[in-house]
């Protein structure tokens, strides 16, 4: 995973390593959260392609059976 530019860079710049190290760490946070919330999203979109895909069969076999 890659860090911004920007927090590298504030990183490399603060004189505290501390601070540096406090600025990447929230960063690294930030990305773990969103990581996860996109995965979430990737799980959600899935489910409702299979429904989807469900119905358009069930439809399908309606059509088949003249209904």
């Amino acid at each position: 995973m890659r860090l911004s530019l920007e927090a590298l860079a504030r990183a490399v710049q603060d004189p505290d390593p501390e601070v540096a190290r406090a600025a990447l760490a929230r960063e690294l946070d930030r990305r773990g959260v969103l990581s996860k919330e996109l995965q979430n999203l990737d799980e959600v979109f899935s489910d409702i392609l299979k429904v989807l895909d469900s119905f358009d069969k069930k439809i399908n076999q309606a059509e088949d059976a003249g209904r």
